[in-house]
């Protein structure tokens, strides 16, 4: 889907130096429209704000493979993270909210993400307790709901 083919943690070549884009309003007709649907939901902000104080890999080449690695994961997060607000929305039982809690808290810690607990975070364990607790959403009001509410897309 996207137009080049490069290693995982390199820059876009046309990402400038204030990481905006060189070609944002013509990516399409270039052949970029993986780009236009590529979406981190400020994940990557994240990372740079929060983890990494500001810094970027452009300011210290040796920050981009931890940088990307952590990217990586909180990427990950942020894909359940949209997951549970959905389901926040739902008709849930109590023992369902209560997973969906439980989810939330491990996605978004306390005392927040640093580049220890973000390194250490454990997505297979998240992905297959979700998957199980999917599973057993499937006959529950709460996923009627669901069916209902994405079945016009």
């Amino acid at each position: 889907m996207f137009a080049i083919e490069k290693p995982v943690d390199e820059g876009c070549p046309n990402l400038k130096a204030d990481f905006s884009c060189r070609i944002h309003g013509e990516r399409v007709e270039l052949g970029f429209k993986g780009c236009t649907l590529f979406d981190c939901h400020g994940a990557g902000q994240r990372v740079t704000q929060e983890i990494f104080g500001g810094r970027t890999w452009r300011d210290d080449p040796a920050l981009a493979a931890p940088m990307f690695e952590l990217f990586r994961k909180m990427l990950k997060i942020h894909d359940y993270l949209r997951l549970i607000i959905i389901l926040e929305d739902l008709p849930l039982s109590d023992e369902e909210a209560r997973a969906v809690a439980g989810f939330r808290s491990v996605l978004v810690p306390e005392k927040g993400w640093d580049r220890h607990s973000l390194d250490a975070f454990e997505e297979m364990r998240v992905v297959t307790e979700f998957e199980r607790f999917a599973a057993n959403l499937k006959a529950s009001p709460a996923a009627r709901a669901l069916q209902a509410r994405f079945s016009g897309l």
